[in-house]
């Protein structure tokens, strides 16, 4: 999956030659010579990251970084300051102004592209959650937002020795074992340690608390050895949303604490607003997914950013076959568990970022974004085996059932214009679905017409 990334640099070879290792990375790279050309492109492009060189004719990285942080529309972009050489004050001073990372030139290829990927995962993230949020916003159910920052707590993780923390004296701080980091109550904010002889250890930490559920969304800053650029490349690969080299200033320390407690705090209150605004609104109550109201408006939305960005998209509309027998022979309340567990299947086995929605009876409708026909044929036929091969457990010991989906499915390759694209693609999966109802269900129809 592809990012926006805005390269600014006065010299057109260090453009060029950064560019073309980007773009073999598959990233859709943006060029501009002056501070003022990059104030102007990230309002109108919106680049998931920015690589600024701080040496711009008419203004300074730092200076460029903290007008982009003051602005709210162009906020959202990270930021790294690239320089001839980066020592500490200059390292604080960019974080100060907002930037994510202060690297020196030459830039390591490997580091700067995990450095890419790990703040891009939190880009898509955020980018998910505020098209959710402004869906909720449409339907009259904003949440606005205390203008105090509230306490967190960071949790310091086979911490060797206590450093200067005083600047987090705000917060909450503890200091665990890794066995209690993974079972205690999870914190918002885990610094974790690594042996400078064997920085595997601290990276085994950092898989776990990424992948266990409690810890899944908090920050992780993983501290990595002198002069070891791979150890942190592979740290952030594994799930750390920054690093940071051991022999860090007390200061850079607490700077960068504050930049993923404010990153993930904001995570929160958004996951938060969301679910509390559309809970009574837009979930349907029988299976607790998304329903037809607030899937219509936010595919709309994805239909509009894929007409921004090119990407294509991918509408599924899958129906349970036969569902009237069920409820005939087993009755109605055998039919809401057969159509709750084939809801929570498909949940389960998509990406965070898909939509999957009940708009009828026993149809839901199944919203990829930035997915071409290929994937979107692959999940389709996932999905169907998911629920085809396994059988359902019928409620007061009746037994099991074997239920199976028919899905039509629709891919836009070339967007078009918000809602009518975006029924367009709907109609065209119901034209599918059709059809793999008429070939003997349980299986996949695609109608070539919508890509």
């Amino acid at each position: 999956m592809s990012g926006r990334i805005l390269i600014a640099d006065s010299m057109a070879t260090n453009r060029i030659v950064l560019k073309v290792k980007l773009s073999l990375a598959h990233y859709d790279v943006l060029q501009a010579t002056t501070g003022t050309e990059v104030l102007s492109l990230a309002i109108e492009e919106r680049p998931n990251l920015i690589i600024l060189d701080n040496d711009l004719p008419d203004m300074t990285g730092l200076e460029i970084c903290a007008s982009l942080t003051a602005n709210p529309d162009t906020s959202g972009s990270a930021v790294i300051i690239v320089t001839d050489h980066c020592d500490n004050d200059l390292k604080i001073a960019a974080l100060r102004a907002g930037a994510n990372e202060c690297l020196a030139k030459p830039l390591d290829a490997q580091s700067l592209l995990a450095r890419m990927r790990s703040l891009q995962r939190v880009s898509e993230t955020r980018a998910a959650l505020e098209r959710r949020r402004a869906t909720v916003r449409d339907l009259g159910f904003e949440e606005h937002r205390a203008d105090t920052e509230p306490a967190g707590h960071i949790a310091f993780v086979d911490w060797p020795d206590v450093a200067d923390i005083s600047a987090l004296a705000f917060h909450d701080v503890s200091y665990m074992s890794v066995p209690t980091a993974l079972s205690a109550a999870p914190a918002d904010v885990y610094v974790v340690s690594s042996d400078p002889d064997n920085p595997s250890e601290g990276q085994s930490v950092v898989i776990n608390l990424r992948n266990h559920h409690a810890t899944r969304h908090a920050g992780i800053l993983f501290i990595h050895p002198p002069d070891n650029p791979r150890a942190a490349a592979r740290a952030l690969d594994l799930g750390a949303n920054d690093v940071i080299e051991a022999g860090f200033s007390p200061e850079e320390l607490a700077l960068r604490i504050k930049a993923q407690m404010r990153t993930k705090l904001d995570a929160d209150h958004l996951r938060r607003q969301v679910e509390d605004g559309l809970r009574l609104a837009v979930l349907d109550p029988l299976t607790g997914m998304y329903n037809r109201r607030y899937a219509m408006a936010h595919c709309a939305r994805i239909a509009s950013k894929a007409e921004e960005t090119g990407h294509p998209y991918a509408v599924m509309i899958a129906d349970i076959d036969r569902f009237k027998s069920i409820n005939d022979s087993f009755g109605h309340k055998a039919g809401d568990v057969v159509l709750s567990k084939v809801a929570a299947r498909l949940s389960d086995n998509l990406r965070g970022v898909d939509l999957v929605a009940r708009i009828g009876g026993e149809e839901f409708l199944i919203a990829l974004s930035e997915t071409s026909v290929d994937q979107a044929l692959t999940t389709a036929e996932r999905l169907c085996a998911l629920i085809g091969d396994r059988p359902f457990r019928l409620p007061d010991n009746r037994g099991d059932i074997h239920v199976t989906l028919s899905i039509g499915l629709a891919v836009c390759e070339t967007a078009g214009t918000g809602d009518e694209s975006f029924q367009d693609q709907i109609d065209q999966a119901d034209k599918a679905l059709l059809a793999a109802k008429n070939d003997g269900r349980n299986t996949v129809r695609f109608d070539p017409k919508a890509a």
